[in-house]
């Protein structure tokens, strides 16, 4: 061989091991790259799965309906309805919850709260019937100016008949004039947080700018539920009562919840034409207790709906576990003198739930400072430690909600943005595989007689 053809040789010899050192070399390298394009790929699947599992399966905190709920909500022929859990006064679940509408005697609830406030400890004294209940009409125990009944016998016929005339009867002895009661029942209103609520007599009469909700109806149930008279007089199916110079009657309650739904308890019906069919209904079974609302229904289907509303509300109660026990806000410092003068000031007094809660501001309240804000003084409850906190709103407005709001936004995003994480790490894994590979074909098709094979990193 000649020198000529040796070198050739040598040169080619030692060019085909460059060429198999480089081309190692590029495929170590982009196996390299694949690997961690495709971890990357990996751990962003597995972050945004994370999140998505986190946020879907951990709810933000509620204030209406309990995750965990069982059953279907029934089918009601009511305008507005709602369920109020016993133990801590959250509505479990509402339909049209906030529409303002006319509630009839249930407005005696009211009536009811703001008389005890005024006259707690005169339950057995005697009260003389005022001129005014002449004016009284619809469902009556045809009082007689200048008779004389005990406040408990009153407090009964308004109650269990929802005799309108025992209701302005009270409302008078009380206050002293009906105007100056019903704007103690508006100022009682304010400090339970019944933010659409508004009185406008103290029994139930269609009246304008008389109104109230579903929601409303059902914290007022409760907070009625926890004082120990109303309780006592809305279970009882009759009662007896002195009836001048006839010696006594027996009236019956008018809520035959108490007699055809087992557990039943209370509270209080309403009819107008306009308001149409109201209930207050309360009920105890299997260890839970609830007030289940009904505005607006019809009469052939008022009882069976609010059985199964009833029905309904206790699985949800049920649903949710134990639950620590709320004392209902009280309206002791909202309400004034007799005279309707002073200022407002809504006082909320009770457990409230860390993560959200609401304080209604009176649409009239005048801020102190004469600024554009109310101040609502408020005691909070967590973990045991009471402490007064002093909430900045504008009239009408409700403060605290916004947080629970905000908190639901988040956990819908985090789903949101946990499911993207999660699919855009998959396509990158896909995608850096299918692109390592086809560039390991083409350096093994370039200097090897593996033309067609391909290599992969997994």
């Amino acid at each position: 061989m000649s020198k000529a053809s040796e070198k050739d040789l040598q040169a080619a010899i030692w060019g085909g091991v460059v060429r198999a050192r480089t081309e190692q070399s590029d495929a170590a390298s982009v196996v390299a790259g694949m690997r961690v394009w495709c971890t990357s790929g990996v751990g962003l699947c597995i972050v945004g799965l994370s999140l998505w599992i986190a946020c879907a399966l951990f709810p933000a905190p509620a204030t209406a309906a309990p995750t965990g709920a069982v059953g279907v909500a029934p089918t009601l022929h009511a305008r507005s309805a709602a369920i109020l859990d016993m133990r801590d006064g959250r509505v479990l679940w509402s339909e049209n919850g906030h529409l303002r509408l006319p509630m009839a005697s249930t407005t005696k609830l009211m009536t009811a709260l703001v008389s005890l406030r005024l006259e707690h400890d005169q339950m057995n004294t005697p009260m003389i019937v005022p001129p005014q209940v002449k004016q009284a009409y619809g469902e009556l125990l045809y009082l007689r100016p200048g008779d004389e009944y005990t406040y408990l016998q009153l407090f009964e016929g308004m109650l269990l008949p929802s005799a309108n005339d025992a209701a302005i009867a009270i409302a008078v002895d009380s206050a002293g004039g009906l105007s100056r009661f019903v704007s103690l029942m508006n100022q009682a209103a304010v400090a339970y947080g019944l933010t659409d609520t508004h009185y406008a007599n103290p029994d139930g009469l269609n009246a304008p700018n008389h109104y109230s909700s579903a929601d409303d109806l059902a914290r007022l149930g409760w907070v009625a539920m926890h004082n120990p008279v109303i309780r006592s007089v809305v279970a009882k199916t009759s009662a007896t009562i002195a009836w001048p110079r006839h010696g006594t009657r027996l009236i019956g309650n008018i809520n035959a919840l108490l007699t055809q739904y087992p557990g039943a308890d209370g509270v209080k019906t309403g009819y107008t034409s306009e308001a149409m069919n109201v209930i207050v209904g309360s009920a105890q079974r299997n260890g839970q207790s609830v007030i289940a609302v009904l505005m607006g229904e019809p009469a052939n289907t008022f009882w069976t709906d609010e059985a199964h509303l009833l029905d309904y509300g206790i699985g949800l109660a049920a649903a949710r576990g134990p639950v620590p026990t709320v004392a209902p806000p009280s309206a002791a410092g909202a309400l004034v003198a007799a005279d309707g003068s002073g200022a407002v000031t809504p006082r909320l007094t009770g457990t409230v739930a860390p993560a959200s809660f609401s304080v209604a501001a009176d649409r009239t309240q005048r801020p102190r400072t004469g600024g554009s804000q109310a101040v609502i003084n408020a005691t909070l409850i967590r973990g045991g430690t009471a402490s007064p906190a002093r909430i900045p709103a504008r009239g009408g407005s409700v403060t605290g909600g916004v947080w629970a709001a905000a908190a639901r936004l988040a956990r819908i995003a985090g789903v949101v943005v946990g499911a993207c994480l999660a699919v855009v790490g998959l396509l990158v894994w896909r995608r850096s595989g299918r692109e390592h590979e086809l560039r390991l074909v083409g350096i093994s098709g370039a200097g090897s007689r593996n033309r067609h094979r391909r290599v992969r990193a997994f």
